[in-house]
């Protein structure tokens, strides 16, 4: 019973409201400064995602060829199939349905990776962009404050800026 009541008295429950204000305070106090990040450390990150951008654009096209080269494939062993002679047509039937088989197999896992990897350039391009901006114009801020739903698009476009740091507090620095 003492479990429950501690248990009880230990939880915290905080509406809606005060959770996306404390949430803004933090973002407009913190997140936006980080947001305005001088013009050098600007350029070096522009330049850091382009070239992230161009690999994944090289891996979308090699993996883009690859589906093309399993057609072709598909397409050569259907044709041996169909142009064999009688006497071999199991075998070549056989061979046929092992490389449509392998050749679909590889042909969605390409297409699962270039849709992942396009996600992921999407990502990069947004911060890109956002990178590309001076700095978090200020209207930008105050159409956020009056809109909840612009304020909430633009925590979540800046929760991308946050990174986990591990902290040591007295407590765990003395065990």
């Amino acid at each position: 019973r003492r479990q429950r009541q501690m248990c009880i008295r230990d939880s915290i429950t905080i509406s809606n409201e005060k959770l996306e204000a404390i949430i803004w305070g933090l973002v407009k106090q913190e997140l936006i400064g980080f947001a305005n990040l001088n013009d050098e450390d600007r350029v070096a990150r522009v330049v850091e995602l382009t070239d992230k951008i161009t690999n994944l654009e090289m891996n979308i096209a090699n993996f883009t060829s690859h589906i093309s080269n399993m057609d072709r494939l598909i397409e050569r062993a259907y044709s041996a199939y169909m142009d064999a002679p009688d006497s071999v047509m199991d075998i070549a039937k056989d061979k046929y349905y092992k490389t449509l088989t392998k050749c679909e197999n590889e042909r969605a896992e390409c297409k699962d990776k270039i849709e992942a990897l396009n996600v992921e350039k999407l990502r990069l391009e947004n911060m890109r962009t956002f990178f590309n901006q001076p700095t978090l114009p200020k209207d930008a801020i105050e159409k956020a404050e009056s809109d909840p739903i612009k304020m909430r698009n633009l925590v979540m476009e800046l929760v991308d800026k946050i990174y986990p740091c591990l902290l040591y507090t007295s407590d765990a620095a003395d065990d």
